[in-house]
C-alpha cells in the first residue's frame, strides 16, 4: 500500500478479501469515506488495507440539505452516506491513483438506476464493488412490488449479484442489513451462499430507534423517507447485534466468502472482538478530519497488537461457537 505508514508493532495486521491481499484489516466506514479531491492522499497515509466509499447512486446527490445525528452516534439519520455518482466521480479518480485498494459502494432506487452505476464504476480502475441493500434509497420500494428491502430477499440479492458479476470483473460482495432472529441469519446465509458472493459486509439496520426530547416533546433524529422521526440504528449500539450475526453467517457462508465487520468499531479492542467471531476486514468508525484521521487508525492498530495478538489472521473466528 503506497505511503502508509503502519505503526511499529509486534502484529501482523495483513489481510484479504476475496484474496485480494490488504496491508492491514483496517477500512473505513462509508460514513466516514473521503468527500473531497484533498482528503484523498491523507486517507492513502492513514494505514487503512482500502478506503471504502459512500454508497454512490445515479446523477448529483439525493440529499441537499444535513442530516441530524445524535450526539454520541448511537443514531444517525438514514442515507448519510449517499452521493450522487456526479458528484463524486472527481474523488474516485483520485481514489483510483492514490496506492490503495478502492471499494466501491454501489446502490440505486431500480435494477436500471443500479445498472447505470455498475456500468459508470467499470470504467473506473477499483479493486472491490459492494452492492448496498441495507438503505432504503438504494434498490429498495422501487425495484420489487412488495415494497420490502431487497437485502431482505435472497432471490433478489443472487439476481443483482449475476447482474454486477456481468459489468464488472472485479470482486463483488453484498453490503446486508442485520437481520434480528438467528433463525433468518442461518437461512439467508445458506441461501446466499449458492451465489457464492466474494465477500460480505453486514451493516446496520435502515431506522429502528428514536430518540426524544424531554424538554421540546420532540424526537431528535431527523429520519428521511417516509420515517420522520426514526433514526438507523449504529455505533455501538450495533455492534452487539452484528457480532452475533457475523458469528452465525460465518458458519453457514461458504468459506470462500470473505466478512467484513463494521458498527461501532472505535478501538483495537472493538477490532479484535469482530475478528474472533469471523470477520477478515473490519470497518473503524474515523473523523474525517486529515490529523485527526491518521492518528485514530494508527491508535487502533496499536491498541491491537497490545491485545497480546501477534498476528490478525491467526485470530479470524478463532471463537468458537456452535451453532
Amino acid at each position: 500500500m503506497s505511503g502508509a505508514t503502519l505503526p511499529a508493532a509486534a502484529i501482523d495486521v495483513t489481510t484479504s478479501i476475496a484474496g485480494v491481499p490488504l496491508a492491514s484489516i483496517l477500512l473505513n466506514e462509508p460514513e466516514g469515506a473521503p468527500t473531497t479531491v484533498e482528503q484523498v492522499s491523507v486517507f492513502a497515509r492513514s494505514a487503512l488495507g482500502a478506503i471504502v466509499t459512500p454508497t454512490l447512486v445515479a446523477g448529483p446527490s439525493p440529499l441537499d440539505r444535513p442530516l441530524v445525528v445524535s450526539t454520541d452516534h448511537v443514531l444517525t439519520s438514514p442515507d448519510t452516506s449517499v452521493v450522487g455518482f456526479d458528484d463524486y466521480a472527481a474523488v474516485l479518480d483520485e481514489l483510483a491513483g492514490c496506492g490503495t485498494p478502492v471499494m466501491v459502494t454501489v446502490g440505486g432506487g431500480s435494477r436500471d438506476e443500479l445498472v447505470e452505476v455498475l456500468r459508470l464504476v467499470a470504467g473506473s480502475r477499483v479493486d472491490f464493488v459492494a452492492l448496498d441493500l441495507s438503505r432504503r434509497s438504494t434498490v429498495t420500494s422501487r425495484y420489487h412490488s412488495d415494497r420490502r428491502l431487497v437485502g431482505l430477499r435472497v432471490d433478489l440479492e443472487v439476481e443483482l449479484l449475476a447482474i454486477a458479476r456481468s459489468l464488472v470483473d472485479v470482486p463483488i460482495g453484498i453490503r446486508q442489513p442485520i437481520w434480528l432472529d438467528p433463525q433468518n441469519v442461518r437461512q439467508w446465509a445458506t441461501a446466499l451462499g449458492v451465489a457464492r458472493p466474494d465477500f460480505v459486509t453486514i451493516a446496520p439496520p435502515i431506522a429502528i430507534g428514536m430518540l426524544v426530547d424531554v424538554t421540546g416533546a420532540a424526537s431528535l433524529v431527523d429520519g428521511e423517507y417516509g420515517s420522520p422521526a426514526l433514526g438507523r440504528l449504529s455505533g455501538p449500539a450495533v455492534k452487539p447485534i452484528n457480532l452475533a450475526e457475523i458469528s452465525i453467517a460465518r458458519a453457514a457462508l461458504p468459506a470462500a466468502t470473505t466478512i467484513v465487520g463494521t458498527g461501532g468499531a472505535r478501538t483495537g479492542t472493538d477490532v479484535l472482538d469482530y475478528l474472533l467471531v469471523g470477520a477478515s476486514a473490519v470497518e473503524i468508525e474515523i473523523e474525517q478530519t486529515a490529523g485527526r484521521l491518521v492518528a485514530n487508525v494508527g491508535g487502533v492498530l496499536e491498541q491491537l497488537a497490545a491485545s497480546g495478538a501477534t498476528s490478525a489472521t491467526a485470530v479470524i473466528g478463532a471463537l468458537d461457537v456452535a451453532w
